[in-house]
């Protein structure tokens, strides 16, 4: 008689290694559709509206205009700490939830919610970001249609997590992560005040950029066109200038928080203090993606995609590059023998034996 069939435990890494069966097929088909609709959507709302048309209303109304961009930042990284922090370390609950979402129907009622919700939020959207404030009344106006306008958003993105996540299942995503929702709001607060304070560096910062992308175009454009005075970079087709807040430093500030974070969370997986050398290699590797990503933004402006590059582009592939860069370097310091401490974690799954008696019993 063979030996009973058993289940071996999937293998495990620490920090961010992620074994065969991390995700079920619930899971694996369900996050990727619901960052898919979401991140259509930012892209969409990002060409069309622009929180600068939001100055001078006053009030909530030119107070979203302000804090809009720091809030989208603080959530950037707390979605990415948390994912990074929080979910390594729990890799067996969400094989077990991820299971129990395979026999889950997806909420169609709920995705007609978000439809319907986003409809509105487009309606007041054309109302907030293209009024003339009136005489007077600019606060009391305002006031009840941004309030209005937030939660259409908010109704929105809590009908699109619905549709593909039950309650239950989102409260238990949350619970996972554990200690990590400590960093990650810790790293959200903190991330605006990084950014306002660096606005010192961001001039020199912009300079350096501004020669980075002209070094990277030279190669591929027959002629660039750049004014260092002016930081106007591009083709004699489409041309931008490097603002100084597009000079890297915000991004150079997120990865600079995560990479510590990162460190002190799982420091009992890295060996110190070689493995600080990750902090400035993300850094650099940081402030060099955001100068590929203006040459990025001028090769599609100049081949006549300028909408799409001043557009939902300029906007997002910063943060998608920046979840990217942070979760590579995680993912490939653990893999580094140089840096990893080669600790292993308790297995993901315990090990299950099927007991041949069962088999042989009658029925």
């Amino acid at each position: 008689m063979t030996n009973a069939p058993h289940h071996e435990s999937a293998p495990f890494l620490p920090g961010i290694g992620v074994p065969g069966r991390f995700f079920s097929k619930g899971l694996l088909a369900r996050f990727p559709s619901l960052a898919v609709l979401f991140v259509v959507e930012l892209i969409v709302i990002s060409i069309w509206l622009d929180t600068s048309a939001l100055d001078g209303k006053g009030g909530l109304t030119e107070a979203v205009g302000y804090f809009g961009p720091h809030t989208l930042q603080s959530l950037i990284v707390l979605a990415a700490v948390l994912l990074a922090f929080g979910y390594p370390k729990a890799k067996s609950k969400l094989l077990a939830i991820g299971e129990r979402l395979v026999e889950l129907p997806i909420a169609w009622h709920f995705l007609a919610a978000h439809g319907a919700a986003m409809l509105a939020f487009a309606f007041l959207s054309s109302i907030l970001f293209a009024q003339a404030p009136l005489a007077g009344t600019r606060l009391v106006a305002g006031t009840p249609l941004v309030l209005a306008w937030l939660a259409a958003g908010l109704c929105g993105i809590a009908a699109g997590v619905s549709t593909f996540f039950p309650l239950k299942i989102v409260r238990e995503l949350m619970e996972v992560a554990g200690s990590a929702w400590v960093y990650a709001a810790a790293a959200a607060a903190a991330t605006p005040a990084f950014v306002i304070a660096s606005k010192r560096l961001w001039q020199p910062a912009a300079t350096l950029t501004f020669d980075l992308v002209n070094l990277l175009l030279g190669p591929f454009v027959g002629k660039v066109i750049s004014n260092p005075a002016t930081k106007t970079i591009g083709t004699q087709k489409f041309a931008i200038e490097i603002a100084p807040d597009c000079s890297g430093l915000e991004g150079v500030g997120l990865m600079l928080i995560f990479s510590v974070l990162w460190l002190w969370f799982f420091r009992r997986d890295y060996k110190f203090p070689r493995a600080l050398l990750l902090v400035p290699a993300g850094v650099v590797v940081i402030f060099l993606v955001n100068a590929l990503r203006i040459s990025a933004l001028i090769f599609i402006g100049n081949a006549g995609g300028a909408a799409v590059a001043l557009g939902g582009f300029h906007s997002q592939a910063g943060w998608i590059a920046f979840n990217g860069v942070a979760i590579g370097l995680a993912s490939l310091a653990n893999r580094v023998p140089w840096l990893s401490s080669g600790r292993k974690p308790a297995a993901a799954i315990d090990r299950v034996e099927t007991h041949p008696d069962a088999y042989l019993a009658r029925f």
